[in-house]
């Protein structure tokens, strides 16, 4: 069997420490996820740490001063990679992730010049360079297909 990523003594650590943000900072939130599979391969791990989120939830559903909502969303994501599904708050989070917070103009980034539009070939799937290169616009008189007298009815 071949040796486990992580040793076993720095997933406990982990797991005993995650909720610390003073241990680990928020900075370190993003690259915790790889580390929270390697938890969950291991159930004593994963009973320790879904332990210590069971309590971060329930201090932070009784309103407690003293957990901080990374802390809250640490547990949150560690609950979905053990468990596979969130563990529903009674207290939502102030601020849900992947929410619009405001709009940009894109032409205070890009001048309208810049902006072009790309269209793809059905088949090949490349981009066309001109994609307006083998329109034809032809000018026709609508009286041709469309008769001014009555028969047409």
């Amino acid at each position: 069997m071949a040796d486990p990523i992580y040793p076993y003594v720095a997933l406990l650590n982990l797991v005993k420490l995650f909720t610390t943000l003073s241990a680990i900072p928020e900075t370190y939130s993003p690259l915790l996820l790889p580390l929270y599979c390697e938890i969950k391969k291991n159930d004593q791990l994963s009973f320790e740490a879904l332990k210590n989120c069971k309590e971060i939830f329930a201090k932070w559903n009784n309103g407690e001063d003293d957990v901080e909502e990374e802390v809250v969303k640490r547990c949150m994501d560690m609950w979905l990679t053990i468990n596979g599904e969130d563990y529903i708050l009674k207290k939502p989070l102030s601020s849900i992730p992947n929410i619009t917070r405001q709009e940009a103009e894109t032409n205070d980034y890009v001048g309208e010049s810049e902006l072009q539009r790309i269209e793809f070939d059905p088949i090949t799937n490349e981009p066309i360079k001109n994609p307006l290169g083998n329109l034809i616009i032809e000018e026709v008189e609508a009286t041709e297909y469309v008769g001014s007298d009555d028969d047409h009815r």
